[in-house]
């Protein structure tokens, strides 16, 4: 089966999830890496929160020096990375710890970047024919408060320029976190929307990296786990706020899902999600959850036997079916699960922003993205067209 596939694996960051990990490891892991000033990098609304008083108070029990960046918005833009970069600059900054969702992440990789080179992030973005990502960059520390993202252990920074109304994607392995702290009390305060579309969010990342043409046998374990772990957990997740186990298992599912995508890379969702959050204002998440199922039913005949597998994870039933059956009702299984969140069938919210310019932008920017080509079934630009088509109305 093998003989004619080649693959290559490479997990730098090191994890350390633990209850408390962030009191217990933070100093720590600050001292091991000399890291002197540190920026951390956060939104605004977490940093009214307890989370980052909790870190000020374990950092300045310790004596480290910290300067806090809170401007980092949905979909952090080439702007927002450079407004960081001044203050990282200013104060004289060693490093970075990354407190939040993909936002904050995506934002401190970005930064650790900019800080460290000449030109705008722009010229190293990736698959352009630009410029290469060189190192050593800053050492960058993750402390996911969301479960989701997955960013905490992968090399990626996905990057808004408000200019193109468009996303682009950093990609090195010097972008690779030093550490991620996977500590569940950070995610015991998060809304319900928030657990439900960051959930489902790395529900998206699972599927897609088992499902594309560069998965491996080690992206298909650590997918197949994350889906198994997030069909369970989330849900309860959802429901009680109080489930301190479910909590700790998504988290843990959501940074085994990241940790695919190191290997195998997202598909089409992800190019058609793209386009959409930074030219629709929809969250990454949503937009996720709301595309997977019409990409389920795009793609079924160009690999149904992996997803009548996920089938079998979402339903019992479908082990008594044919495979060809049982792939057929995964994307009726998803908008089930969807609907356990409140998570709508379409993009029927944003229709007043819609009309024939905009849908044809969306599409000529999903031509461009990468996970177009490592989409398991080939699209051209009409079918795109259509797609989006099915999606906004």
């Amino acid at each position: 089966m093998l003989n004619d596939k080649c693959f290559q694996t490479f997990f730098p960051t090191k994890v350390v999830f633990e209850k408390g990990a962030v009191k217990n490891k933070l100093v720590e892991k600050l001292k091991e890496l000399q890291i002197e000033h540190v920026l951390i990098v956060t939104d605004e609304g977490l940093n009214k929160t307890n989370i980052i008083r909790q870190i000020e108070e374990y950092l300045d029990k310790n004596e480290f020096k910290f300067t806090i960046f809170s401007e980092v918005e949905p979909n952090p833009t080439i702007d927002t990375i450079n407004k960081g970069k001044a203050l990282f600059e200013q104060n004289k900054c060693k490093g970075v710890i990354a407190v939040g969702g993909g936002s904050s992440m995506d934002t401190a990789k970005a930064i650790s970047l900019a800080a460290n080179v000449k030109e705008s992030i722009l010229e190293y973005e990736r698959g352009a024919g630009k410029k290469d990502i060189t190192g050593p960059l800053s050492p960058i520390l993750s402390i996911p408060t969301t479960a989701g993202t997955g960013s905490e252990v992968t090399p990626i920074a996905v990057i808004t320029d408000s200019v193109q109304k468009r996303k682009f994607i950093l990609s090195s392995p010097y972008l690779y976190s030093k550490y991620a702290l996977i500590d569940p009390t950070m995610t015991y305060t998060l809304p319900q929307n928030i657990i439900a579309e960051t959930g489902i969010d790395a529900l998206v990342h699972a599927i897609e990296t088992y499902v594309n043409n560069q998965t491996t046998p080690i992206s298909d374990a650590l997918s197949l786990e994350s889906i198994k772990m997030i069909r369970k957990y989330l849900p309860k997740s959802y429901a009680d706020p109080t489930n301190e186990e479910a909590k700790a298992q998504v988290l843990l599912a959501s940074t085994i899902a990241g940790m695919s995508i190191t290997v195998s890379g997202t598909a089409l969702v992800h190019s058609i999600s793209h386009p959409i959050t930074s030219k629709l204002g929809v969250s990454h998440g949503l937009a996720n959850a709301i595309i997977l199922p019409y990409i389920i039913d795009f793609n079924l005949m160009a690999n149904y036997k992996k997803y009548a597998k996920i089938a079998c994870l979402f339903d019992s039933e479908a082990y008594s079916l044919t495979e060809y059956r049982a792939a057929e009702k995964l994307s009726y299984y998803i908008r089930e699960f969807n609907e356990l969140f409140n998570i709508p069938d379409n993009f029927n919210f944003v229709s007043q922003k819609i009309n024939e310019d905009i849908i044809n932008s969306l599409t000529e920017d999903t031509m461009k993205e990468t996970g177009t080509y490592r989409n398991i079934r080939h699209s051209n630009e009409n079918e795109i067209l259509e797609l989006y088509k099915q999606l906004l109305f």
